[in-house]
Order: structure tokens, then C-alpha cells, then sequence
């Protein structure tokens, strides 16, 4: 091979691009490029739109050129006139630029539809959509067995195992239950299931499968009757049992614990009669049918106000949207009536797990609760820690529509109704 003559030894290289030079330290909090949150896109529509669009149905919103949101986008809409409301979770549909004909140069309107708080909120309320998925399979499962009792059992159990998930590990679920107090003796109806103070009571199991127990009736939280299918038959035992809990806490002179009638479903055939019967005084505190439907006695108002609003029973007590509620259905539905709390089968589990929440470790883990559900609400204060009241426009006029702005009236006048998508919801 031949040497290198010493000139190609020598021969100058390019020069090496130097390396940039470090930049000085930066001191003090720095802001990452490119994270910044985009602040959510925030509309106001009139109450009849706002009204639509809790009730299911999409809506038409006005927006001003600079504010139009992406199509797909997940946007705030709240009501007209009132900048301290709730605001309300909807997808963008579809888009009308802004001065398509006939809208003004700067306005535009999008078509919207509520989102529920499933699709994109809490992760928490998407396992809660698996239980309820858990609970169906159980009920569907458990129809292979002959036997009623053997259906009956595993499905307590399948609510049993629902509860234990929710709740504080100190309160356990257990069920066929015979309870006893020092003076008011024993409580012979079994009862389906009970949420148990476990650190402070004594339980004793009536076999080896630890599926019976004896319990003391000063640690039991709540009480749950579970049917399979609600019919007239299984709702009058249900009634008598509750009403026996009723009587039994009177002789041993405590306070009756909340009691939950729960149902995997309601026969046809007694619809009717169902939902007559929640007109009147019934001795349950919570009806629950997993078919999507859950209904609270009167007895609970604020209980009732809290978990609507998404506040705990003491902040709802001084919230003005609770109050306004509690007058609307005493007005509304009497004194007796039990109030719907939902129509979807997760919300009416929510309520369940709210309610025993509630009676087993208070109310401060209810707000909690909600909130990693992705449920927490405001709270708007009817009175100031002196007393003096907040607002009273609200109480004074609960009824009565928003007053519409000059210039939304006119957008409205110049919206022609039949826009592409009028038709739609």
C-alpha cells in the first residue's frame, strides 16, 4: 500500500462546526414551550337551547368570528345572561362560518349536542360503566341456576361485591343478615344485605361459608332489600320488611338506618303501579332499578339538593340552585312524592353509592366522591357567613325565562330557520 506523502499528512481539514454554546442557567420557574392549556371554548346560548340540550337534544349556538371552535371540539355552553351558571360539556357537530348568509360578517353558529360525563370526563365514572356491566352479566349468568334461592343469592352477591368496591374497606357488605339489640332483642326477618360497621360491631357467621350472619343492630349503616324482578308480590315483602326495620329501631330507641329497595329490573306488568306507589309515603329511604332509574322519599331533601348540584348535604343547605330545587318540588310533586334522581343506569348507581357514602362515613367523603366522578358543582351561597342574603333575584323570580341581550335578539331575527341543520335534535 502506498505511503502517504507527508503533505496529505498535512493537509488542513475543514474546520468542525463548534458546538453552540451552552446556554447560562436560567433561574428561577421557567414556562415549557409548547404545553400551554388551551383554555376551553366558552358560548352562551338562551335558556330553551340550554334547556334542549340537558334534556338530549342538540341546539344551535351563536358565536362572535374570533371565538369559533374546531368541529369535533369539546366546548362550554352556558346560558344567556348569566355568567356564574353551570356550564355544560358539548361536541361541536357542525359549523356555519361566520357571515354565511343570512348571519352577520362576525357571527357564526355551530351545532352542538351534550356530552356525557362518561365520554369525557372522570375515568373513575368509566369503571362505574363496568360495574354496571358486571351487574347485567350477573343478573343474565345467574338465570342458568334452576333454583330461585341460588339466583336470589348470587345476585345478592353480585350487589354485595358492587358495594364492597365503593366503599371504606371498615364498612363491609354482608348479606343474609339477622340483626340484635341489648333491649329490643332480635330482628327475625333476614334481611338481603347491610353495610356494617366491621371495626366497631362483632359478627358472627351462622356457617362455614360465612354467606349468614348475626349482627348487632347498633353498627348496621344501611339496609338493602335486592330483587331480582320487581312485582307487586316482592314489593309488598319488600315494604313489610322495611317497615319491620322501622318498627325494630323504634323499640331499641335509635334512629332507623337508611333503607334501600334495589331492583334488577320492574316487571311490566307492574309499571304502572310502581310508579303510582312513589306518590305516596313509602318506607324506603332510596329506590334503585338498575334498568336506569333511581328515586329518593322526600325524607332526604337535602340530601336530594346535594346530590343534584354535586355539593355535600351542609353546602347545599346554603347553595341557591338546592334551595330553588327544594321549592320547585314541594310546589311541583307535595310533600310525599319521591323525587327522580335519575335516568340512566349509571346515575342511578351513583345515587346508591351516594346514599351509602353518606351513612357510613358523611358527608365530607360525599363531595368527594362526586368530584372523582367528575359531578362536583359549585357552590353559589344563598346567605353570607353573617347572614345577610347573597341574591335574591333568584327566589324572587325562580320561574322566569332569562332576559335575552338587544344583540342576540337580532342574531336570532336574522337566523333563518332553514339552515342545513335546523332539523337536527
Amino acid at each position: 500500500m502506498a505511503k502517504r506523502s507527508p503533505t496529505q499528512k498535512s493537509a488542513p481539514q475543514p474546520p468542525a462546526k463548534k458546538a453552540a454554546a451552552k446556554a447560562p442557567p436560567v433561574r428561577g420557574p421557567t414556562k415549557a414551550v409548547g404545553k400551554t392549556k388551551k383554555k376551553p371554548v366558552r358560548l352562551e346560548c338562551d335558556f330553551r337551547a340550554f334547556n334542549a340540550l340537558q334534556d338530549g337534544a342538540s341546539a344551535h349556538v351563536f358565536f362572535k368570528g374570533a371565538d369559533a371552535p374546531e368541529h369535533g371540539a369539546v366546548i362550554e355552553i352556558a346560558a344567556t345572561d348569566d355568567p356564574g351558571s353551570e356550564t355544560l360539556k358539548c361536541r361541536v357537530l357542525q359549523i356555519t362560518e361566520a357571515g354565511t348568509p343570512p348571519l352577520p360578517p362576525d357571527v357564526g353558529v355551530v351545532t352542538v349536542a351534550f356530552v356525557p360525563p362518561e365520554q369525557i370526563g372522570s375515568r373513575l365514572f368509566k369503571t362505574l360503566h363496568g360495574h354496571l356491566l358486571q351487574l347485567q352479566a350477573s343478573f343474565v349468568r345467574s338465570a342458568a341456576h334452576k333454583l330461585p334461592g341460588s339466583k336470589g343469592r348470587l345476585r345478592e352477591m353480585a350487589v354485595s361485591d358492587f358495594l364492597a368496591s365503593w366503599m371504606p374497606k371498615r364498612y363491609s357488605p354482608l348479606t343474609n343478615s339477622f340483626l340484635s339489640h341489648d333491649s329490643a332483642g332480635v330482628l327475625n326477618n333476614e334481611i338481603d344485605l347491610v353495610l356494617y360497621d366491621s371495626h366497631a360491631g362483632p359478627q358472627w357467621p351462622l356457617d362455614a361459608e360465612n354467606s349468614n350472619w348475626f349482627l348487632a343492630w347498633d353498627h348496621v349503616k344501611v339496609v338493602l332489600e335486592v330483587k331480582s324482578t320487581l312485582d307487586a308480590e316482592e314489593w309488598g315483602k319488600a315494604t313489610r320488611n322495611m317497615d319491620e326495620i322501622e318498627r325494630f329501631a323504634g323499640k331499641a330507641d335509635t334512629n332507623c338506618p337508611p333503607r334501600i329497595l334495589f331492583a334488577y329490573r320492574v316487571d311490566d306488568a307492574f309499571r304502572d303501579e310502581f310508579e303510582s306507589n312513589l306518590l305516596a309515603s313509602q318506607p324506603f329511604d332510596l329506590i334503585v332499578v338498575l334498568q336506569g332509574q333511581a328515586f329518593a322519599s322526600p325524607n332526604d331533601i337535602k340530601l336530594i339538593s346535594a346530590f343534584e348540584t354535586g355539593l355535600s348535604p351542609e353546602q347545599a343547605r346554603n347553595d341557591q340552585r338546592a334551595v330553588e330545587a327544594d321549592l320547585r318540588d314541594f310546589i311541583g310533586l307535595g310533600s310525599q312524592s319521591f323525587r327522580r334522581l335519575a335516568n340512566k343506569s349509571e346515575h342511578a348507581l351513583m345515587a346508591m353509592i351516594y346514599w351509602c357514602t353518606n351513612a357510613c362515613a358523611g358527608s365530607d367523603m360525599t363531595r368527594s366522591l362526586l368530584s372523582a366522578l367528575g359531578r362536583s358543582g359549585e357552590v353559589r351561597p344563598l346567605f353570607a357567613d353573617d347572614g345577610s342574603s347573597c341574591s335574591t333575584e333568584a327566589l324572587a323570580k325562580p320561574n322566569e325565562p332569562k332576559k335575552h341581550t338587544k344583540e342576540f335578539v337580532e342574531m336570532q331575527s336574522d337566523f333563518d330557520p332553514d339552515n342545513p341543520f335546523a332539523d337536527e335534535g
